[in-house]
């Protein structure tokens, strides 16, 4: 009996485990603009011609700092127990550069390839340019 259950568990793990976030998942206050278009890698950082992926409207985050690259924060969000998604900044504020802060910020979601690749197959990454950020309790 046992071993019909972890049977049937196994399964649904594998029907339904890789399966890619729908856009109910993105964090609260996203809003999608581009998913489609192809994005030049080659463009630097912050360059305005990086295609906008999402946008952002007071959306809250907790900070985290990397351990892989100086002086360089990010906010991760869960998209699924075994998928997320990585945000660097283009210009957060050396004011608010502190790990574990949490903000409340606006933006524009932008592409991050050719600057910061994922570490696992099943996270996204991108990078925020902010147009409103500020640190709540």
């Amino acid at each position: 009996m046992r071993t019909n259950y972890l049977l049937a568990f196994f399964t649904i793990i594998i029907l339904f485990g890789c399966e890619k976030a729908d856009e109910f998942s993105y964090p609260y206050g996203f809003t999608i603009e581009d998913l489609e278009s192809i994005n030049d890698c080659s463009l630097p950082l912050c360059a305005e011609n990086r295609i906008i992926r999402f946008r952002s409207k007071n959306t809250i985050g907790i900070l985290e700092k990397s351990k892989q690259e100086l002086n360089t924060y990010f906010l991760f969000y869960p998209a699924s127990y075994d998928s997320n998604y990585k945000f660097y900044f283009c210009n957060l504020p050396d004011s608010l550069k502190i790990d574990g802060a949490n903000i409340r910020y606006s933006g524009n979601i932008i592409d991050a390839c050719g600057i910061y690749e994922s570490v696992w197959p099943v996270e996204d990454t991108y990078i925020i340019h902010l147009t409103e950020v500020v640190k709540i309790n």
